[in-house]
Formats: C-alpha cells, structure tokens, sequence
C-alpha cells in the first residue's frame, strides 16, 4: 500500500472525504479488487483491536492512533496511557503495542511496486469515424470518468464500423485491464504492440501494467525489457523494472 492510499483509506473511515471524494472512492473498490481487499483488512484490523478494548473511550483512542499511524507512517508507540486512578494491565499494553507493530508493517511494508502507482491513464479525445457520433462521445465520457465497463461496451460498438481503428482497441484493451478481463485485454494489447502504428509502444506498456496488476511479476520484467530507450515509455519502464 503507497502512502497515498495510506491517507485515502484513513480519509475514508473517518468520513473526511467530500462527496465527489467518495464517489471517486467507491468506484476506485469497485474496480480494482487489491485496493478493496486492503480497505476491508483496514476495516477489519482496526475493528478487532478495538474490541478487545474494554473501555470504549479507549478504543476510540485506538484506532484513531492506527489512523495516524497510516497517515504518517512513525514508528509505532503503546497507545495507552494508564491512568492515574485506574491503571491498566501491563500485558494490556504490550499486546497492543506487539498487534499495531504487525498492522503497521501490513500496510506500511511491500516488497513489491503497486500497479496504481504506475497506472495514469490520460485523457482520451476520440477522433470520429462514421456517422454515429453519439457512441463516440459517449464512449468517450465513460472512460474518462473510469466508467470502464461501459467504456468497454461503446468500444466495441465503435469497433463493429471501423474496426481498424488501433485507437479504439489500445482503449478497450486498457478498459478491459481496469475490469480485470485480462485474458482480452493482454491478447489486444500483444497483437498491438507488433504493428507498426503510433500505438505499438503504448500497447508494450499496458501490456506490462497489465501484467503487474495480476502480479504476474516475471511475465511484467519479460514485457519491459521490450521497450527501447527511444520508446516515450522507456524512463518509466526502467523506474519500474528496478521497483520489481
């Protein structure tokens, strides 16, 4: 987990996220199924710690300290402080400092680059073919506001009158990517990444992300070391190949 996910997911349980904020949120769990397993392992972690707190003040006090660990990612420190009129097992105090040192170094510690880290896709603008301009602008508006599904439905309407179009396949290729229909998505962006068209170097790219995101670490290194350094992805590319 990158430490902007660290400050998104504490956002997130606090209710410190504007609407705009969760709806980006939500749709972010929905399509992207690693960052939905570590919202829910946040959720659960910071639940059983704080059930076993017998007082509830003091849980409160506790997973609000493992959201500031989260965001700040500090060394962690016993969080509770005995009180003067009634002071609290010791062991108490160890098991939760021993318990937040193992949730700290869950989400603070990957040995591993995280697929979102390196998956920016740009603003598309798509160049109209035919008459049906309405898919277009459709298809258009869908990807952009990471409606991939439905990106991908229009992508193929689009397809069925130019489907020639290496545009609109590197564009469903990364639809289908962010839908987890990798099978589809790697096949297209192989068959790209062999022709000549100002897309076969993007196609190599993608076709790397897409191997990261399933963790496919050894087929994502096989896929980099294809891009050459007069490849506009090729600083990338390297930045990545060492992360792995």
């Amino acid at each position: 987990m990158n430490d902007k996910e660290h400050i998104e997911i504490g956002r997130y349980w606090n209710n410190e996220l504007s609407s705009d904020e969760l709806i980006v949120f939500k749709e972010k769990m929905n399509s992207n199924s690693d960052f939905s397993d570590k919202v829910s392992l946040f959720k659960e972690v910071s639940e059983s710690i704080a059930s076993r707190i017998i007082n509830q003040d003091k849980a409160n006090d506790l997973k609000k300290s493992l959201n500031d660990i989260i965001k700040k990612k500090t060394k962690v420190i016993p969080l509770l402080q005995p009180s003067r009129k009634k002071r609290l097992p010791y062991y108490w105090i160890a098991a939760s400092f021993v318990i937040l040192l193992g949730v700290s170094m869950i989400f603070n510690s990957s040995s591993k680059p995280d697929y979102l880290d390196y998956a920016n896709h740009e603003i598309i603008s798509l160049t109209v073919r035919g008459s049906d301009k309405a898919n277009y602008k459709q298809a258009e508006k869908a990807f952009n506001t990471m409606q991939y599904k439905e990106a991908n439905t229009l992508f193929d309407l689009i397809l069925n009158e130019a489907p020639t179009a290496t545009d609109i396949k590197l564009y469903k290729a990364i639809a289908l990517m962010e839908i987890n229909s990798f099978d589809e998505a790697d096949t297209l962006l192989n068959n790209l990444s062999k022709q000549n068209t100002l897309y076969s170097n993007e196609a190599v790219w993608y076709l790397a992300l897409s191997k990261l995101k399933q963790k496919d670490y050894d087929g994502c290194k096989k896929v980099l070391t294809n891009i050459v350094s007069d490849n506009y992805y090729f600083t990338k590319s390297q930045h990545l190949l060492r992360a792995l």
